[in-house]
């Protein structure tokens, strides 16, 4: 009996080292206490107790993206987001892809630095970066070069959260921030900058004719537009109620209007007088021995359960503001969810909310414990790693747009 209970005291000990690491340590993603300005996990539960508008924030966000997207529906997006983007992923908030043995910060920089090669910036330029968020890129942009760059972003809190860390890295000199609409840039002259940039920001746009006519009326005679693009890929359907869904997710989870193709970003530019010098698209591009830039969204079943029961916990206890019907813990989106997937394989005998193979991508977070992939038997469970990866290659996508004036 004693060597038991030394056995379990050693445990909770070992439990509680590990623990005080992963929540105090401050290279852990779980911290809890702010690390050189970036939010703990204690800064963002209190940020839900201290404000009593999160919840209605929520759900003004809701009731817009259900309506018509607009501007404020992406200005209460960042509110919401903006401490958790730089919590999770840091000051630059796009996607990348990976080489082998490179780091997330080392993929970051290297993404943006194929914006200051590709557009050919240097020092004494004046740049424009339309949606700077809190100015990742606009700093390593000016560091790498040397121009003075100009970033706009819609939200307040960004404008601030971006003056603030660029003070603290020492560049104020060279870059600034005001907060605008790039579809209105009337405080800026025409002609005033040599080079411009939108890193995975347009997309928020509900017509690319406004930013990029906005960023072609400012950009001096020659000047080029670089622009790293969420786009649907020629394999999404909206006409098919699963690719409906998949896009529909992606779009109210990013905050975002309906997503365009390759062909009307093209279009967009082409109409307001933009010349196409190249396009590239970086779902295809995988460096060898690297990983795709979906990759760290690619969660495995453990995570995607852990994190599914520490939102519903958050919700249960009030520490996060809950829009009826979007419970993590379950509700009216589980059930229609299981009764979708069940219309989807009715003969299946898995369990009652089976899955189809495509439903399986669709709905990882229902009950379902497998996919019913041949002839409606338990062919194997996907639920671990397939939403992602069908997003990126079916229907969702990142491409690397350079324009010149």
């Amino acid at each position: 009996m004693g060597f038991v209970v030394k056995c379990c005291s050693l445990l909770v000990l070992l439990a509680a080292v590990f623990l005080g690491f992963v929540f105090l340590y401050e290279g852990t993603m779980f911290r809890l206490l702010p690390q050189d300005d970036v939010p703990g996990l204690m800064n963002l539960l209190n940020s839900f107790k201290a404000d009593n508008s999160a919840a209605k924030t929520v759900e003004d966000y809701d009731k817009k993206f259900n309506s018509v997207p607009d501007v404020s529906m992406v200005n209460d997006y960042y509110n919401m987001a903006t401490d958790f983007y730089e919590y999770g992923w840091g000051q630059s908030f796009h996607f990348y892809t990976q080489r082998k043995g490179e780091s997330h910060e080392e993929a970051i920089v290297r993404h943006e630095k194929n914006m200051v090669d590709t557009l050919g910036i240097t020092a004494g330029m004046n740049v424009l970066d339309a949606g700077c968020g809190v100015g990742g890129p606009a700093r390593t942009v000016a560091r790498l070069s040397g121009a003075k760059v100009l970033g706009v972003t819609i939200n307040d809190y960004q404008v601030m959260r971006a003056r603030n860390h660029t003070e603290r890295a020492g560049l104020s000199h060279l870059v600034e921030f005001k907060q605008g609409d790039y579809n209105k840039l009337d405080f800026i002259a025409d002609a005033s900058f040599d080079r411009a940039y939108a890193s995975e920001s347009t997309c928020h746009a509900v017509n690319l004719e406004g930013p990029y006519g906005q960023i072609f009326r400012v950009l001096k005679p020659g000047g080029l537009f670089f622009s790293y693009e969420w786009l649907a890929t020629k394999h999404a359907d909206r006409k098919n109620p699963e690719h409906a869904r998949i896009l529909r997710d992606i779009e109210y989870g990013d905050g975002l209007p309906p997503l365009r193709t390759l062909e009307e970003a093209l279009a967009a530019a082409k109409n307001v007088g933009f010349e196409l010098v190249k396009e590239e698209d970086l779902a295809e591009v995988v460096p060898k021995g690297g990983k795709p830039w979906y990759d760290r969204l690619d969660m495995g079943w453990l995570q995607h359960k852990l994190t599914h029961v520490m939102c519903w916990v958050m919700e249960l206890l009030g520490l996060a503001p809950v829009v009826r019907g979007h419970r993590a813990g379950g509700g009216r989106q589980d059930q229609d969810l299981h009764a979708h997937a069940c219309a989807a394989v009715p003969q299946a005998r898995c369990c009652r909310a089976c899955c189809s193979c495509e439903g399986c991508h669709l709905f990882p977070s229902s009950s379902c414990c497998c996919c019913c992939c041949e002839a409606g038997s338990c062919a194997g469970c996907f639920e671990r790693r397939c939403q992602a990866r069908y997003r990126s290659e079916k229907v969702g996508s990142m491409i690397s747009i350079p324009f010149a004036k």
